[in-house]
């Protein structure tokens, strides 16, 4: 499945663990993809989400059927789990931002003050500099590299969605009213609970494509400064 929204309205920014992880994705285009249970454990508030593709937790009172595999769909029926039941596959995550509510001058950037973002954005750098650093890339043409990961992704032949996330709850009844492969991943893997608004997150899901279902590797190429705006986040004068 493709990427479903047009791009060129939008800035995309990734933050990363450790300076060199940027420096990597700025050398190589290389983008380090997770399965969806790795961020059920993760340390740092700001990351970890236990309920990341999650179908039904374990022992909840549900009967339903559902579709999930690796390159072929398969069909279960779920009664009672005993343990968590999560889709097989991994993300890659952005905050996702419109053109018209950030500038960048000078080394620093600048978020519209009546906007949500002046709050979230700012507090987002915060909390992922305290968690782990303070590197972070802004993709200016989201258009041309979402484009690019398309076409990889068509090449090595995987399912995958590209898309922003609606954050809503979801509760049990309405999870078992999904009946096919694609609604699942639409519902579990685009929706989260309203508290995690604040990320305004763009995400790529690529459905599981090895028994193992460890982590994928993509690699786009160089990036140029005209594709993207880099650095380090300091807190100076960020609202206008």
């Amino acid at each position: 499945m493709k990427e479903t929204r047009d791009w060129n309205n939008y800035y995309l920014i990734r933050l990363f663990d450790k300076k060199e992880y940027l420096d990597d994705f700025i050398k190589k285009g290389h983008f380090y993809i997770n399965p969806l249970e790795k961020f059920h454990n993760v340390k740092n508030a700001f990351q970890s989400d236990e309920s990341e593709g999650i179908i039904a937790k374990k022992d909840e009172n549900v009967k339903f059927s559902f579709y999930t595999g690796k390159k072929k769909p398969e069909r279960k029926i779920l009664d009672m789990p005993e343990v968590d039941i999560c889709l097989e596959g991994s993300i890659y995550c952005f905050y996702c931002i419109e053109k018209d509510m950030i500038l960048f001058n000078n080394g620093n950037f600048q978020v519209k003050s009546d906007s949500s973002h002046e709050k979230d954005l700012l507090s987002t750098f915060r909390e992922y500099k305290k968690s782990t650093s303070n590197a972070f890339i802004v993709i200016l043409d989201a258009k041309l590299i979402i484009e690019k990961l398309s076409n990889k992704l068509e090449q090595i032949k995987v399912n995958y969605i590209i898309n922003t996330v609606n954050y809503k709850k979801v509760c049990l009844e309405d999870r078992c009213k999904m009946v096919s492969y694609e609604q699942n991943v639409n519902n579990i893997i685009f929706v989260k609970n309203p508290k995690y608004s604040y990320q305004h997150e763009c995400r790529l899901f690529i459905s599981a494509i090895s028994e193992t279902n460890d982590h994928i590797d993509i690699y786009l190429g160089p990036l140029t400064k005209e594709t993207c705006w880099f650095g380090a986040y300091e807190y100076k004068k960020t609202i206008w």
